[in-house]
């Protein structure tokens, strides 16, 4: 029974941020700007939920969504705010760093690691576990083409496109879990 109400809860609490979010993305449509010289580079467009996907996964889809889409667009503080994985390996990156200046870190991440904090592309379910979800996320680069993960000469493994990125469904809320693609 435990079991079954901290599923509720769940399932609750991501319904209220899905249709907070819902309603604060709500706007009248734009007239279409008139075309300039230059076409500007293609930028992902955010992937949408499945039709009749359960609240819980439209919440951390979103979650998800929005802390990559924070680190792209280096709004670093944001993406702490949804960040809720280990920093131990950014820590031992980065030892000038406060460690408790997460913010601080997730920069660092994405801007002297070599993690890919890139738009993301599409947003699958691969995996579902009672207090946890797994997508399966591609990227874009800034360019708009896809992020391609090729291992260097003589490494194993093949290139890749798609990374498992892990949210927590805790009744506190979606929190990612997992960092973006480290290349090095």
């Amino acid at each position: 029974m435990q079991i079954n109400i901290r599923r509720a809860t769940a399932i609750v609490a991501g319904a209220l941020i899905a249709i907070l979010l819902l309603a604060g993305c709500a706007q009248q449509a734009q007239p279409a700007p008139a075309p300039t010289s230059a076409p500007a580079p293609a930028t992902a467009q955010p992937t949408s939920p499945a039709a009749g996907e359960p609240a819980d996964i439209a919440a951390a889809r979103a979650a998800l969504e929005q802390f990559l889409g924070a680190l792209a667009a280096g709004d670093y503080a944001a993406a702490a705010e949804l960040y809720g994985g280990d920093y131990e390996v950014l820590r031992g990156y980065n030892p000038p760093i406060d460690p408790a200046d997460h913010a601080a870190l997730l920069q660092a991440a994405c801007t002297a690691n070599g993690f890919m904090c890139l738009q993301p592309a599409e947003l699958r379910v691969i995996g579902d576990r009672a207090d946890e979800l797994t997508f399966g996320v591609t990227f874009t680069q800034a360019d708009g083409s896809p992020f391609v993960f090729t291992p260097p000469p003589g490494a194993e493994g093949q290139p890749r496109t798609e990374f498992p990125l892990r949210v927590s469904t805790s009744p506190a809320g979606p929190r990612v879990l997992d960092l973006p693609p480290y290349v090095s």
